[in-house]
């Protein structure tokens, strides 16, 4: 197979994991296209014959066009529904930190051919069929139980079988794990069959976190169980569907989602939680209830969910330890804790994943900003180190260079929140 785009490269070095260089592969394949030249026009015909798109003297010799000036070095991003390819200028030296979306070495101004389009779904498929023997999953799919779940201790969790499912069937969705595959199925089931009435799940237990015995309604009881779903390819199922209804149906009026509901009103929002433009909103409960509709194929584009990601750019606060955490902890290398304070981490990358998903533009001042910000974090050598569990940074530089090439697009749409300074605990004035 043809030496894939350099951006990619180291995640293809070592021999790493086969569900993580399949989906490179895959992500590369959506992205690439056969080589054509650039200003190709068809040739002029006249009484059948093809002619020359230009007249040419007879007397005169073959004359060629003069050399255009030299551009600068450019890179294929992602690829447009028009066919085009976007570039990026490298305006960083090779090996310098720094370089955008991975570009540390600029490679040649040229779409794949079609050789190495084959080879690229050649391995795929040969990926396909060895996903079970990746590390990250051969001993998950072990100690799946009989009837579908996994137990609390088999993902170091100290939770219920329910968390524990959740936790393990959103793992298995990131790894590639389709819900065609048996074991995602058997999790699935396990998981509606602790499904409610009204399209919710359970509160969780006094096990896991006090709060689940004051709180009548936390909207993360039914945003985790619901994105593992989701991330399987289960978001339209009509079970989940219930789900996503009763979801909605949570919302705020400004469109952010409370920390719950305890004794008819609105709970308390620490300012670890707090978000810039809503007074009860939540910024954890926001952002599990956003990653179910990112991962909803038509929801994605609704309003409420495009609402809930303005609330979010508007905390702009960069957190570097916490670059990459998410994807840390789906995969296993960082603990799984706590049920309000799940995504208290502010984790760029996460937020950097929902704007391509739902379709923010790059032109937006505060996604550019962001964007620009987790860029300046890729080291020398093409990844973006995760300094605590090391053995996570190629996980989360795929996560993160698969979000700066898919940025943008046609669709793209822009903002039009204010952007206002965010302080997560404001002075109180005293009397």
């Amino acid at each position: 197979m043809t030496a894939p785009n350099p951006a990619w490269t180291p995640l293809l070095l070592a021999d790493p994991s086969p569900c993580l260089r399949r989906l490179v592969l895959v992500e590369l394949l959506s992205q690439a296209q056969p080589a054509r030249p650039e200003n190709r026009r068809p040739p002029l015909r006249y009484r059948g014959c093809a002619k020359p798109p230009f007249r040419i003297s007879r007397s005169l010799p073959p004359t060629t066009k003069p050399a255009k000036a030299s551009n600068p070095p450019r890179m294929f991003v992602m690829r447009r529904p028009t066919g085009r390819l976007r570039t990026l200028d490298c305006m960083a030296q090779p090996g310098q930190a720094g370089a955008a979306a991975g570009m540390n070495d600029c490679p040649e101004n040229r779409p794949p051919s079609a050789g190495r389009l084959a080879g690229f779904i050649s391995e795929i498929d040969e990926l396909t069929g060895a996903m079970e023997t990746d590390r990250l999953a051969i001993g998950l799919l072990a100690r799946q139980q009989a009837d579908g779940s996994w137990q609390g201790a088999d993902l170091d969790m100290q939770s219920d079988p329910l968390r524990a499912t959740t936790q393990a069937l959103l793992r298995l969705g990131y790894l590639g794990f389709a819900k065609e595959h048996p074991a995602v199925q058997r999790g699935a089931e396990y998981i509606f069959s602790a499904q409610q009435l009204d399209g919710s799940w359970p509160l969780p237990g006094a096990d896991d976190e006090e709060e689940g015995e004051r709180y009548s309604m936390i909207p993360l009881q039914t945003a985790l169980p619901l994105r593992a779903l989701a991330a399987c390819g289960l978001a339209t199922d009509p079970r989940a569907e219930r789900g996503f209804e009763w979801l909605l149906a949570q919302r705020l009026p400004d469109g952010a989602w409370p920390t719950g509901i305890a004794a008819g009103v609105h709970g308390y929002v620490a300012g670890y939680r707090r978000l810039a433009h809503s007074r009860w909103g939540c910024r954890s409960n926001t952002t599990g209830a956003l990653i179910c509709l990112a991962l909803h194929p038509t929801r994605r584009s609704d309003p409420a969910a495009r609402r809930s990601l303005d609330l979010l750019l508007g905390r702009e606060t960069r957190e570097v330890h916490a670059v990459g955490f998410e994807v840390a902890r789906i995969i296993g290398a960082e603990p799984t804790r706590g049920f309000l304070t799940y995504y208290a981490r502010f984790d760029s990358a996460l937020l950097l994943d929902l704007c391509w998903r739902i379709g923010a533009s790059a032109a937006d001042d505060r996604v550019a900003d962001l964007a620009g910000f987790v860029g300046k974090l890729q080291g020398a050598y093409g990844l973006w180190e995760y300094a605590s569990r090391p053995q996570a940074s190629r996980w989360v530089s795929f996560d993160i260079l698969r979000s700066l090439s898919r940025l943008g697009g046609p669709a793209a749409w822009i903002s039009l929140e204010p952007r206002t300074p965010f302080r997560p605990y404001p002075r109180q004035t005293r009397r």
